[in-house]
């Protein structure tokens, strides 16, 4: 019995991000009965378990071409997604791909924006655990007690925020106005992930205080933010990119090539996954 699949999957380095982005396209004319939605899946090379990361709806066969930007990605880590269609309720045969995520800089994102950092970068951490020490009469030396399950990091961050142009490239034009608009995302209250293109991943709250840190060279002033590190770095969720209907095949065509052309690409491997 032969296995049909229905789309392709292409998965992409950003060059002026920090996600990977997943692409895919139908490879069919008319959506099959009972077709009602895609799932893509997640897992690291060194796990064998499948995690469900998006749910993705299915309602006409132009659903089954579409992008999505993955942020919860760790630089250097190897990856692999799924493409699985779901008929009438049952998981039928899916694609796969495989890639190695990988960035330059730092990213700092949340619900409602994300900014990378690519200048003057500054970063520390350091451990907090239950560790706790105990005076007593008569002891020339403490006692230390962990009793505890604290285990995480708190530190700092200092970076050059600038504005970036249509190539990708850090200008000065609009430097104070974005800057003004670093420090008012940074102070939303929102939980965020950092990440950096060495391997840095965490997820984090920004505390109360953001400096900026004016010198004497215009528009070159860091920000610098302390962070308390609030729970595991996440591994679900995804960012669908909008796409504009054509309206013409040839015409999608173009503006797949367009949007893809500054993306580095992958490994492609259109497994079957059943």
């Amino acid at each position: 019995m032969s296995q049909i699949t229905y789309q392709t999957i292409e998965l992409y380095n950003q060059t002026c991000g920090c996600n990977v982005v997943i692409h895919l396209k139908a490879t069919i004319d008319e959506l099959p009965e009972g077709l009602t939605e895609i799932r893509i899946k997640k897992k690291k090379e060194t796990e064998t378990v499948w995690k469900t990361i998006y749910t993705h709806p299915v309602t006409s066969v132009k659903d089954l071409t579409a992008s999505f930007e993955d942020q919860n990605t760790v630089a250097g880590v190897h990856y692999t997604y799924a493409a699985i269609p779901v008929i009438s309720g049952r998981e039928g045969v899916g694609v796969t791909g495989r890639i190695v995520a990988d960035f330059q800089g730092w990213m700092i994102a949340d619900s409602t924006a994300e900014y990378v950092v690519g200048l003057n970068v500054t970063f520390s951490k350091q451990k907090k655990t239950s560790l706790a020490y105990v005076q007593t009469l008569g002891s020339k030396y403490p006692y230390a007690i962990s009793n505890g399950n604290l285990n995480y990091y708190v530190g700092n961050f200092s970076g050059l925020f600038l504005p970036r142009n249509e190539h990708g490239e850090f200008v000065k034009d609009g430097a104070y106005l974005f800057k003004t608009q670093v420090m008012e995302f940074l102070g939303n209250g929102k939980t965020k992930i950092l990440k950096s293109a060495d391997g840095e991943a965490l997820k984090i709250h920004v505390d109360d205080t953001i400096d900026l840190e004016q010198n004497e060279y215009k528009d070159a002033a860091n920000i610098k933010f302390n962070f308390t590190e609030v729970a595991e770095f996440p591994s679900y969720g995804l960012i669908p990119i909008e796409r504009e209907d054509a309206g013409d095949e040839d015409e999608d065509e173009d503006e797949d090539e367009e949007q893809y052309m500054t993306l580095d690409t992958g490994t492609l491997d259109n497994t079957i996954l059943s």
